[in-house]
């Protein structure tokens, strides 16, 4: 419940906050998304849709490759999983490998 919130919270901000913001936002949304992709089925079509944020910030037209190291980071983050726990589904690991 916590997790949904502030996952919503982060990407909303990614939205409408100031691209000097992104960064600090990316690095928290990197936090909360460790090892926990398989929680965060709801919001990954915003995340890494076609039209989704990450995808965005982590595109090579990106201007600033800290915003793009921090997206990056977040799909990576995205992708870890500890032993027990579901992996991220499919196509999302693929859409991160490409990235990477």
């Amino acid at each position: 419940q916590n997790l949904a919130f502030l996952l919503g919270y982060a990407i909303s901000a990614l939205r409408q906050c100031s691209s000097w913001t992104h960064v600090e936002i990316l690095q928290a949304l990197a936090a909360l998304v460790y090892c926990n992709g398989s929680k965060c089925q709801k919001y990954l079509p915003d995340l890494l849709g076609k039209s989704g944020i990450l995808m965005t910030l982590s595109d090579s037209a990106q201007p600033d490759p800290e915003v793009r190291r921090a997206a990056v980071h977040c799909m990576a983050n995205l992708c870890l999983s500890v032993p027990g726990q579901p992996y991220l589904e499919e196509p999302y690991p693929n859409i991160c490998f490409q990235a990477f």
